[in-house]
């Protein structure tokens, strides 16, 4: 079954996920935001071409002016869509997904992601065919924008080495910062050649640790599949932990009073990082539609979700754009050291665990965790606060799995929190059976 969510379309590419499943979607997306210009772009994954040009049909079918952008980033895309005030798009990506999986991922008129309501209403669209048409895009200015607004040159004399996985950002990543003035080296630059795990998050990202320390790097920078996810390895080869994104863009971009809104997954440092400066911090269920809703309506200057490595920038996207966060650091490293950096960040541990498990087997124990405990957080999944930290159990969006996140002062505390909450969870699961 392939998993539908705000987060997008994914499914195992000639399994449950067909072609013709991707152009009765697009079809039903270019009905709902059309007639109109609708662009269209995908990652390097083996199946995507075959998936663009089934949606690409869908969309003309539909009535859509379609413009193929080809290879494309996530955040890249979402840029055009603003940029260029179309009508929307569609992107061909499984993001941090296996390279066997694939989907699409939709973007609305002014640069963001579907909400959960606009879902809802696509799986009602039926219709006739219409008479669409394909159209010569423009030339996407993400990068240009980047450098706007970063500034050309700003990361002179910062030395960085690069992870692509083998995806989307193979097409500009390097040159972009090279433009920034940074020293910089690639690894996995091959488009489609996957030498890794495409989710940084999840990967130990060792190869890139050794590249960094054998040339005395200042900084590693990992991407997903579609450039939106980002984690980062330090000058000691250590991966840092993916909150860790976020709490440097608050250190580097925040701002005195105003709000920031983070996904209820995300360590509680980033919260307060920006509680320090005045900034009200608000929550969000996890998913960037979600985040971007809520970062929308209370107007936040930065957003993003701690456990992806992602940052919303919402004066340049409503997407998390792990490229633009890349080139902020690599701007402020030259003149500071990231050691410099974290150790402004408060203290603390997120563990993540995540279970495969069916969606009504999921249901099922989280329905038990809420009887058991009715005082919980349920904004998304169930969260409980407990007195040395959190923990969150929730279905994954993106998976039929559930995910366990945790924090406490330190890695002891949030090993004991984690081994809680497994037995916790494996209670509920019995219960629920």
């Amino acid at each position: 079954m392939v998993l539908e969510s705000v987060s997008g379309l994914r499914g195992v590419y000639g399994h449950d996920l067909t072609l013709h499943y991707a152009r009765k979607w697009a079809f039903r997306f270019g009905s709902y935001v059309g007639p109109g210009r609708v662009a269209i772009g995908r990652d390097t994954r083996p199946s995507s071409q075959a998936l663009l040009e089934a949606a690409e049909a869908g969309l003309k079918a539909s009535g859509c002016r379609v413009q193929s952008l080809g290879v494309v980033t996530t955040p890249e895309m979402f840029r055009y869509v603003r940029v260029e005030d179309i009508e929307g798009a569609v992107v061909v990506t499984a993001s941090h997904n296996p390279p066997e999986w694939n989907g699409l991922k939709f973007v609305v008129r002014g640069g963001r992601g579907l909400y959960e309501e606009e879902l809802a209403s696509l799986r009602e669209i039926g219709g006739s065919s219409k008479k669409g048409s394909s159209m010569r895009p423009k030339k996407p200015t993400y990068y240009e924008d980047i450098l706007r607004e970063v500034g050309e040159g700003s990361g002179s004399g910062t030395a960085i080495v690069v992870d692509l996985g083998g995806g989307s950002g193979c097409k500009g990543v390097v040159q972009l910062f090279r433009r920034l003035g940074a020293d910089v080296r690639a690894i996995n630059y091959t488009p489609g050649v996957f030498g890794r795990m495409l989710d940084p998050t999840e990967d130990p990202l060792e190869d890139l640790g050794k590249v960094i320390t054998k040339g005395n790097y200042d900084v590693g920078f990992a991407f997903d599949g579609d450039a939106d996810r980002l984690a980062i390895v330090d000058a000691s080869g250590s991966k840092l932990p993916a909150d860790s994104v976020l709490a440097l863009m608050v250190l580097l971009e925040g701002r005195e009073g105003g709000s920031l809104t983070m996904s209820v997954d995300t360590s509680s440092a980033v919260a307060d990082l920006a509680s320090r400066r005045g900034s009200e911090v608000i929550l969000a269920p996890v998913g960037e539609a979600n985040v971007v809703k809520a970062m929308i309506r209370s107007k936040s200057y930065l957003g993003g979700e701690g456990s992806s490595g992602g940052v919303i920038f919402p004066h340049f996207s409503y997407c998390r754009d792990g490229l633009l966060a890349a080139a902020i650091l690599t701007k402020a490293l030259k003149n500071r050291q990231l050691k410099e950096l974290l150790d402004e960040i408060p203290p603390r541990c997120v563990l993540r665990f995540k279970l495969p498990l069916s969606r009504v087997a999921a249901a099922k124990a989280l329905n038990g965790l809420v009887r058991r405990h009715p005082d919980a957080v349920t904004l998304d999944g169930v969260r409980l606060n407990v007195r040395r930290g959190w923990m969150l159990f929730r279905a994954s969006r993106t998976e039929e799995a559930i995910r366990i996140s945790v924090e406490g002062d330190n890695r002891k505390q949030a090993e004991g929190l984690l081994e809680e909450a497994k037995a916790m969870l494996e209670d509920a699961l019995r219960q629920g059976m």
